[in-house]
């Protein structure tokens, strides 16, 4: 499996060419709605090939995409998918 920078930085690209927005933009603008945080996180379960429970789902941390990442490892905890480094 794809690390977890990489798998994040590619939906994200997926997500902001489908906004036609610039890849490298800031998470907020490519993540600006509630539609937005759903297609992540479906776009992230595919790729992680697992489900998230939504019992203990946090909002994704949107300020950075080191912020998101880490939002991302800490729904990961309570998980058993492993992220090769």
């Amino acid at each position: 499996m794809e690390d977890l920078n990489r798998i994040v930085n590619k939906v994200l690209e997926q997500l902001a060419t489908s906004k036609r927005i610039a890849i490298d933009s800031d998470v907020n603008l490519i993540v600006s709605d509630s539609l937005d945080q759903v297609r992540l996180l479906v776009a992230l379960e595919e790729a992680l090939e697992t489900d998230f429970d939504e019992a203990i789902m946090k909002p994704f941390n949107l300020d950075s995409r080191a912020d998101l990442i880490a939002s991302i490892e800490e729904m990961l905890s309570s998980t058993n998918v492993v992220i090769e480094e």
